[in-house]
């Protein structure tokens, strides 16, 4: 009887050696995995970080760019000036006098155009 308590003593050793060691296994595998977690974590956060910081880069560049763009809109108003030729066998005594033309922006690719007749062609007429 003695020898088979002793068997069992040896055995439940053996059993409380191999649960440790499962143990210890199990927890250096816990500690492992969260330090790979970590490492993880901080790779996509550098990542992520990289990315916004070009992302900001590029938005600062856009807004840059709009802005001298902005600037760079200016209303341009043309002197535009032109002569009617005429035959003198329509039967005018004189040529037309040129008429003053100017040339508005009025927007992205529109424009507006406005002409003004000489008071002395009111006279002729």
């Amino acid at each position: 009887m003695d020898a088979k308590i002793q068997n069992l003593e040896q055995f439940l050793q053996r059993q409380r050696a191999t649960a440790k060691e499962l143990i210890r296994t199990k927890l250096n595998f816990e500690v492992q995995s969260e330090q790979e977690l970590s490492s993880k974590i901080n790779e996509l956060k550098s990542t992520m970080n990289a990315e916004i910081e070009s992302l900001t880069a590029e938005l600062d560049k856009t807004k840059a760019v709009n802005e001298h763009l902005q600037k760079q809109q200016f209303s341009f108003k043309p002197k535009v000036s032109f002569k009617l030729q005429t035959d003198k066998n329509i039967g005018l005594s004189e040529a037309p006098k040129p008429i003053e033309a100017e040339v508005k922006e009025s927007g992205p690719k529109k424009f507006s155009f406005s002409a003004q007749k000489n008071q002395d062609d009111d006279k002729s007429e």
